[in-house]
Formats: C-alpha cells, structure tokens, sequence
C-alpha cells in the first residue's frame, strides 16, 4: 500500500516539477501550497523569492503571474529577498506590467534600510545601478552607476563585467573626474571575474592579446 506523501514532500515535488516545466505540475494548486507554507514557516523568504523568479521564467501557463502575486501576498515591502524580486518583476514585466518608477523607488528602500542581507544589497545596489547606467527611470548618470556597481561589488555581486567596461571604454558615458579607457584595471576586473564569468574570461584575453574592445551588447543588467 503506498505511503501519503507528506506536506514538505509535495511541495518539493511540485518545486522540482516546476523548475523541470512539466505538464504534469497545476502552477495554480502549487502557487496556493506555496503561500501555505510560506504561512506555516515550511519556506522562508528567500524560498519564496527564488521560486517566484523561478516561475518568472517558467513557459508554464500562468507562472510568471501567480509568481508575482506570490510576492504580492508575502509582502515586498516587509522582507527584502522578496522585494528584491518584486523589483525585478516590475522591471521588466514579469507576470504583469512593467513599473519603472515604483521598481527603483523599492530598489532605493532596499539599499537604505539597515535590515538586509549582504546578498539582497549587493542584488539591488546592482540593478539600481543598471537603471542609472540606461537612463531606466532616471537620466543617464554615469558616476552613480559607478559608484554602486562597486558598492554591488562590496555586498558580494559579481559586477566585474561591468566595471571592466566602464574602465574599458564601452559605456557611452563615463565620468569626467576619471581618465577612460584605462586598460589596467579593465584588466583587474576581468581577472577577478574571469573564473566564474565566461565573459569576463573572453574580455581578458582579449586584452591582454590586444585586440578592439568589446561592443556595447556585452553590458550585462542584473
């Protein structure tokens, strides 16, 4: 006779079914198990973030909305790693319209507040920095986009791409007060990133064999 599953068994079965976008899994009956155990303290906030970027990307009917309104009803404001993800939802539209304007005003709470992981602040110092770097919201403005990619940096995010290409050259505006391109820490970046970024990898040898910069594509967002 089989064995009921239990509750912390189902919901892994439905993450994992989820992440592998089968057929098989109601993105709606595991949305509601989800909020449920949010509620019973079987996830906590940063499950709940990763699933609902998870169902963000998900080709599931439905599950790039009911992501978002899983953040909706765990609250953006009141836990960071959710806010975090609710920013970038609206960012670029996931489960909903995009809200340009209220996702930096939670990405500039999110950096200010003192109750935050280092992982949350480096993610939304990131992407703050993004929205300054493409004119996202705000104009251009390329010295606050420095100085928060390597603010990023500090809290633990990967922005050695970025950097390497300010110093390289490749923003299309850079800050009066530095001398660009500076090639030498162009290459200090890509060094650093170069063993868990691809990319960073390709524009160090690049460098280093001294052939032309890379375009402006390669500007990754967070």
């Amino acid at each position: 006779m089989a064995t009921a599953e239990s509750w912390d068994q189902v919901i892994a079965k439905e993450w994992r079914m989820l992440r592998e976008a089968s057929a098989e899994v109601s993105v709606e009956k595991f949305f509601r198990h989800a909020v449920t155990a949010y509620q019973v303290r079987m996830l906590n906030t940063q499950d709940v973030a990763r699933i609902a970027v998870e169902m963000f990307g998900s080709p599931l009917e439905g599950a790039p909305y009911l992501g978002r309104k899983l953040l909706e009803k765990v609250g953006p404001r009141s836990h960071p790693p959710v806010g975090a993800a609710y920013a970038l939802a609206l960012l670029h539209g996931y489960g909903g319209p995009a809200d340009i304007a209220s996702a930096n005003t939670l990405l500039d709470y999110l950096c200010s507040i003192d109750d935050v992981t280092k992982d949350t602040r480096g993610l939304a110092l990131a992407m703050l920095a993004d929205s300054y770097r493409l004119a996202r919201g705000y104009d251009a403005n390329p010295q606050k986009a420095l100085k928060l990619y390597e603010q990023a940096l500090e809290n633990g995010f990967a922005a050695y791409l970025n950097l390497g290409l300010y110093w390289e050259g490749k923003w299309t505006a850079h800050d009066p007060a530095h001398k660009v391109p500076d090639k030498q820490k162009a290459i200090g970046y890509y060094r650093r990133g170069s063993v868990s970024s691809p990319k960073c990898a390709a524009r160090l040898a690049a460098l280093q064999a001294g052939k032309a910069g890379a375009p402006m594509a390669e500007l990754v967002s967070a």
